[in-house]
């Protein structure tokens, strides 16, 4: 485990360390949700399940969230990553009181379930779209970009119709247009998905 207050990854997870109590922090992420446009389908709060059959849990709740903009091309590729979608977030407090939340890393997921190499594009745009929500959740010290446009969809709405960033080869917007859709999830925009990866 990496060290307090830094992002861990294992097995596919990312945990953030949060300035917030907990439910400042999945209320502050679930507004990053709906700001882009996606779904806060349930939350499950394990804490108040626990309590309701006299037992004590630190918080605990999950976020289940997506836009089926972005899950279906993702099934279409290979319709059992839908056993993973749509996402989740935990939000979860420690017995030192500090809270965290984590989520399945959308890179993590694609490996999982063998996702043909065209649909990494799109798992790339959510990755990144993810990071930055939990960091915009989790810290007041990340803004969002001045422009509001994420660098690797721009070109979608340019001419001429060919997307390049990610440190992916160009890609067709023409032949693709899933990744359209992806990118048209995301209008407020991104920071680029290298800068937000899982980094400590």
């Amino acid at each position: 485990m990496a060290a307090r207050g830094q992002t861990m990854a294992a097995r596919g997870l990312t945990t953030i360390r949060s300035r917030y109590g907990p439910e400042e922090t999945i209320n502050r992420f679930e507004a990053e949700v709906r700001a882009r446009g996606m779904i806060a389908f349930a939350h499950i709060d394990h804490a108040a399940g626990a309590a309701a059959v006299g037992l004590f849990l630190r918080p605990t709740e999950l976020l289940i969230f997506g836009n089926a903009r972005g899950g279906t091309p993702l099934m279409e590729s290979v319709q059992t990553i839908g056993i993973d979608l749509p996402l989740k977030a935990l939000l979860w407090q420690d017995e030192s009181g500090i809270t965290w939340l984590s989520y399945n890393n959308p890179n993590w997921l694609a490996k999982r379930h063998e996702l043909d190499p065209e649909a990494w594009a799109a798992v790339s745009v959510q990755t990144a779209a993810i990071d930055q929500m939990a960091r915009l959740a989790t810290t007041s010290q990340v803004t969002r970009p001045r422009d509001g446009v994420f660098r690797g969809c721009t070109s979608i709405n340019a001419s001429p119709r060919t997307v390049k960033g990610l440190g992916d080869p160009p890609i067709s917007a023409g032949r693709r247009p899933w990744l359209s859709a992806i990118c048209a999830q995301n209008p407020r925009g991104f920071a680029r998905a290298n800068t937000a990866r899982n980094r400590p």
